[in-house]
């Protein structure tokens, strides 16, 4: 059997990495959020955006790393113990 280009572990460490990544820009996007509205949602003579489209992307590659985290993990696991 050949040896594998990348070392399992190496994908491991790689994939529960992005899980954490997703996770804290995810934390801090709503954080930020959160944070904007309980200042300004208050005083009604303020308009502020608290959501704008930076928010938006933030949160989709959130989504998109905690998501493919999750699936490199479970398929590492997976692969190892067939």
């Amino acid at each position: 059997m050949t040896e594998p280009v990348v070392p399992c572990n190496v994908l491991v460490v790689f994939f529960i990495g992005l899980l954490v990544t997703g996770a804290t820009i995810g934390i801090r996007n709503e954080q930020e959020v959160r944070a904007c509205h309980d200042e300004y949602d208050d005083d009604p003579s303020v308009i502020v955006m608290c959501e704008d489209a930076l928010t938006d992307i933030r949160r989709g590659v959130a989504m998109f790393s905690v998501i493919l985290g999750f699936v490199g993990v479970a398929w590492n696991v997976q692969s190892r113990w067939s």
